[in-house]
């Protein structure tokens, strides 16, 4: 039932926390491996359709803004190439 749904998002915040949460995740994941797209397309593409309402969010959730984590993606990436190999 709906209730059962919301209940077991409880401990998340609720559904719409955990649906946020993801979506946040999967930015900033998809900010890091494509560094050649733009950050309001990734946004967008995961349905957010703010570009304002995402910076916010994103800040609040990683404590660094969207821009700035896609400037550093290839660095990001040097280093975690590098990893794989040493390992």
């Amino acid at each position: 039932s709906r209730a059962s749904v919301y209940r077991i998002f409880e401990h998340e915040g609720g559904l719409a926390a955990y649906i946020r949460s993801r979506r946040l995740r999967m930015a900033a994941d998809e900010l890091v491996r494509f560094p050649h797209m733009e950050v309001q397309d990734i946004a967008s593409g995961l349905g957010f359709n703010d570009a304002s309402s995402f910076t916010r969010a994103f800040r609040r959730a990683f404590d660094i803004a969207p821009r700035d984590l896609h400037e550093y993606a290839p660095l990001l990436q040097r280093g975690h190439a590098r990893r794989e190999r040493f390992t």
